[in-house]
């Protein structure tokens, strides 16, 4: 008999453990077991996967490990407006939450859409000589 030395992290360690004592094992039998399954198999004697989650999915383990929802924006549609985020109550006139951002979930949230009007603005300027004369006429400005 040999003595083999090896790395692990230690959490995997312990849960190893869990199992394999309840099986009645200990380390050294475990990995006896293991390395007389590779030369009997002449492999490793369970399938390895190579499953490589696509970005979407990987975001939705991240999301899901950190309790973090993601912020959907996608079919939002006001006709004359623009999106311009979330607030926090409904007379928010500020963006809390930008559009496709994310919050940590740690308790019940209602956000509100906070929309911005994208028509263009008309301002009217009268001028009043107070009594006068010469006055300039009205003017009008269009914005946007």
């Amino acid at each position: 008999m040999i003595n083999v030395t090896f790395r692990m992290d230690k959490q995997d360690k312990q849960e190893f453990e869990n199992v394999i004592h309840a099986l009645g094992l200990n380390l050294s039998s475990a990995f006896n077991i293991f390395a007389k399954a590779v030369v009997r198999e002449s492999g490793i004697p369970f399938t390895l996967k190579a499953e490589i989650p696509n970005e979407e999915t990987l975001r939705a383990m991240q999301n899901a490990d950190n309790d973090v929802k993601e912020i959907i924006t996608d079919y939002l549609k006001r006709e004359g407006y623009d999106f311009v985020g979330w607030g926090t109550s409904s007379t928010s006139t500020s963006a809390s939450y930008q559009p496709g951002g994310s919050y940590t979930s740690n308790s019940g949230r209602t956000l509100y859409a906070i929309w911005k009007s994208n028509a263009p603005t008309t301002y009217t300027v009268s001028y009043n000589a107070n009594g006068g004369s010469g006055a300039p006429a009205s003017q009008t400005k269009t914005i946007g």
